[in-house]
């Protein structure tokens, strides 16, 4: 009998969406800061060779995709940085990059790293509890052996909006009092026998293990220093566009794009200063100096999968994009 092997390839999200935004143009300078399997890079390139391309990842396993897409681009400028985009200021500097025209972030973990069940991502293969995406300080199996039980339910409840986290943080200290937690299924039983299922859509386990996986990466951190470097490094006529797969990611952004729209900062500078205002009849806002950029969305609301690519990739659904600009503030004084 002939086996036959089903591998679930990784699907790069919103792919041409989230690449008209980014403007592509002769020259051009662009940087994917979560290559992954190439999928955005590739589109990129396909609507333009001749720019500089950096494409990072702290995954060193998908270097061997660059290298596949360098050979496929061989009049473009890529440059593969194997490095966490959280530290896009120091990457950033290191190339001497003066101006960029595109940013693109597709958060979260890859499908190739969820199937590969070595990695322990996922509890649907029996696997050691690892959960690093790269260039990691420590792994799951420290988070779940070594810490102790406020500390755990608080990652859980936090990174996983788990509600039954403390009685979930309470059998996994029990249970590695009687013998270390080694694999993904131990720690999928534990949490099922604790809180059995929710429903017939998600696993018991499936909040506790995000929570995990986004500590161990310490992905929330790295979201907020790379948006920061992005504002730092603002122009003119740069894109950002940020791809999130669930509600801590997609706030980061949408909270920052927010906070420095420009008519929101008038209205909080105005409510701040409400009284001064009116006692010394002032009928301007007052500037912000200290501001070099507003923020502009590029489209309203949040961008979502069409029905045809959910069908075609059901990972996808769970995919919110946002892409923004930004406006050079002519009052700005450094």
């Amino acid at each position: 009998m002939k086996m036959v092997l089903f591998i679930i390839l990784h699907i790069s999200v919103l792919q041409k969406e989230a690449v008209n935004f980014l403007n592509i143009k002769n020259n051009g300078i662009y940087i994917d800061c979560t290559f992954g399997a190439g999928g955005h890079s590739r589109e990129i390139l396909s609507r333009c060779e001749n720019i500089t391309l950096f494409c990072i990842d702290r995954d060193i396993s998908v270097k061997s995709n660059f290298d596949k897409l360098k050979l496929d681009f061989p009049n473009s400028d890529l440059t593969f940085i194997h490095e966490k985009f959280g530290n896009l200021a120091k990457i950033i500097a290191d190339f001497n990059l003066v101006k960029i025209d595109g940013i693109l972030f597709d958060f979260g973990v890859s499908s190739m790293q969820i199937d590969n069940c070595e990695r322990g991502f996922s509890f649907q293969k029996d696997a050691p509890l690892s959960m690093q995406m790269g260039l990691n300080k420590i792994s799951a199996h420290e988070v779940i052996n070594s810490l102790d039980e406020v500390n755990l339910a608080n990652i859980i409840y936090n990174y996983g909006d788990e509600k039954k986290s403390r009685i979930i943080a309470k059998s996994i200290i029990r249970e590695r009092d009687k013998s270390p937690i080694e694999t993904t299924l131990k720690l999928a039983e534990i949490i099922k026998k604790t809180i059995g299922r929710y429903n017939d859509t998600i696993h018991p386990a499936t909040r506790t293990f995000q929570a995990i996986r986004i500590y161990v990466n310490d992905e929330i951190l790295e979201i907020k220093n790379a948006i920061k470097t992005v504002y730092s490094s603002a122009n003119n006529n740069i894109s950002c566009v940020c791809i999130s797969f669930h509600s801590l990611e997609d706030s980061i952004i949408k909270d920052f794009i927010k906070q420095h729209d420009k008519i929101q900062l008038l209205k909080d500078n105005f409510d701040k200063n409400y009284n001064y205002i009116q006692e010394n009849q002032v009928t301007e806002k007052s500037k912000f100096v200290h501001v070099p950029y507003f923020t502009k969305k590029l489209h309203n609301g949040v961008i979502l999968p069409s029905k045809d690519e959910i069908k075609f990739n059901v990972r996808s659904r769970s995919a919110r994009m946002r892409a923004f600009g930004f406006i050079k503030n002519d009052d700005f004084r450094s």
